[in-house]
This record gives C-alpha cells, sequence and structure tokens, in this order.
C-alpha cells in the first residue's frame, strides 16, 4: 500500500456495511427513496445486486437516511466531519476494481468538502486508488 495510503475496506471503520449480494433490513426516511427505491419512511430489506446498488446504500447509509436493523448491533455511519477529519488529502484503498463504482468513491468526494446531499453517484467515475492486501 502506498505511503499515508488509508485503507477503507471492511472491516475498518470507513468500510461500507453492503456487499453486493447482501440482504439488509433497513429503516429509510423520505430521502433515501430517489437512491433506493424505497417510499416514504418506511422498513424495507435491500439486497443490492451491483455496485452501484451497494455504493447508493452506502451514500444513504452516510447521509443519516438509512438506519440498519437492528439498530442496536449494526455499524454506526460514520459522520461527515470524522471523514473530513481523518481522510481529507489523502488515497484511499479498497479491494475493488478500480474500473467499478466503490464506497471509496464517496469517501473521497465526502473528504473533498462536498455535502452527502450533493453526491450525484451517476456523476462520479472510479476512483484512482489502489487495490490492496490488508
Amino acid at each position: 500500500m502506498p505511503d499515508g495510503a488509508v485503507y477503507v475496506g471492511r472491516p475498518t471503520r470507513w468500510g461500507s456495511p453492503f456487499a453486493v449480494g447482501g440482504e439488509y433490513r433497513v429503516v429509510s426516511e423520505p430521502g433515501a427513496a430517489a437512491l433506493l427505491g424505497v417510499p416514504g419512511r418506511s422498513e424495507a430489506v435491500l439486497r443490492p445486486q451491483t455496485r452501484r446498488e451497494a455504493v447508493s446504500a452506502y451514500l444513504a447509509w452516510v447521509r443519516w437516511d438509512l438506519v440498519l436493523l437492528p439498530a442496536e448491533t449494526a455499524p454506526v455511519s460514520p459522520l461527515t466531519s470524522m471523514i473530513v477529519e481523518a481522510l481529507a488529502g489523502r488515497d484511499l484503498a479498497c479491494w475493488c476494481p478500480l474500473d467499478e463504482p466503490c464506497h471509496a468513491d464517496v469517501l473521497l468526494a465526502l473528504a473533498a468538502g462536498i455535502s452527502p446531499r450533493d453526491i450525484d453517484l451517476s456523476r462520479i467515475t472510479p476512483a484512482e486508488c489502489e487495490a490492496v492486501t490488508p
């Protein structure tokens, strides 16, 4: 891994709890509907089938529009201020293929000061990061 790079894969503090092919019980706020197709504030089951869907779920989670259930044992989403403080100006490393969406793309945007509400996944290109073995 390059000097100064931060590994953001599972199971680090920055890792995404959403994996392709996984199944997740969530409670969504209305704002998550556009990303996830979950109407209103409701409990739903997410089953990401693509990396983009898994990254969309991660973005909704970071926005606090999405709560993983059971809440008492689920990981807590990092605050944007924590992401900026720890990751701004750093290279991020994950396992994802470099030419596909990754939650590190969301982390890079947040660390650069972009509001979680202003991140448009359709406009994010895969990050230039290193594939690493932790």
